[in-house]
């Protein structure tokens, strides 16, 4: 049971609602990041417990529930490198911008793949793991909170006078 996956979905008719407000982009990678910092800190417990905590039930809760919150941050940070594309870069640049990111994106998610299972040799080593994934949620977390502007400084796409910019700015929502 899987029950990240399973939250995924409702939660992924929502965010593109978020997104699409006047301060979405903010709001969206805000929520990704505080929803994977949660989940890295609901499972971190099962980090520091002993074997007998460890393959309790507790544990085992704890590790559904930052599944949980892993499924609730997943649409909020892979559904907006649309619009980050948009707001942050200009025209000619955008295709790029959006094809890094989404490739980014599933990198990043196959590189997990790669990783859990080069630290965890023997499940003596599942502590690490949760101490390494808590430490990556921190860093993202951290940067959002404490500078995530609005807009771009000086953003490339508001100077653009492309019809398709300024149309689906028009349909803001918030």
């Amino acid at each position: 049971l899987n029950i990240g996956c399973m939250i995924y979905m409702p939660v992924s008719c929502l965010s593109p609602r978020i997104l699409a407000s006047s301060r979405g982009m903010q709001r969206s990678v805000r929520l990704g990041c505080f929803f994977s910092l949660i989940s890295a800190c609901v499972r971190l417990p099962c980090a520091f417990g002993n074997a007998e905590f460890r393959s309790g039930p507790w544990c085992i809760l704890l590790l559904e529930l930052g599944g949980l919150f892993c499924g609730i941050a997943g649409p909020f940070t892979q559904g907006s490198h649309t619009k980050l594309a948009m707001l942050w870069f200009p025209l000619e640049e955008r295709q790029k911008a959006q094809a890094m990111g989404f490739l980014g994106t599933y990198l990043g998610a196959g590189a997990s793949y790669l990783l859990s299972p080069a630290i965890v040799q023997a499940p003596d080593d599942i502590p690490r793991l949760l101490k390494i994934e808590a430490a990556m949620a921190v860093v993202p977390a951290f940067l959002a909170f404490v500078y995530y502007p609005e807009t771009p400084p000086c953003s490339a796409a508001a100077a653009d006078d492309s019809s398709i910019y300024h149309e689906a700015m028009s349909t803001d929502t918030s």
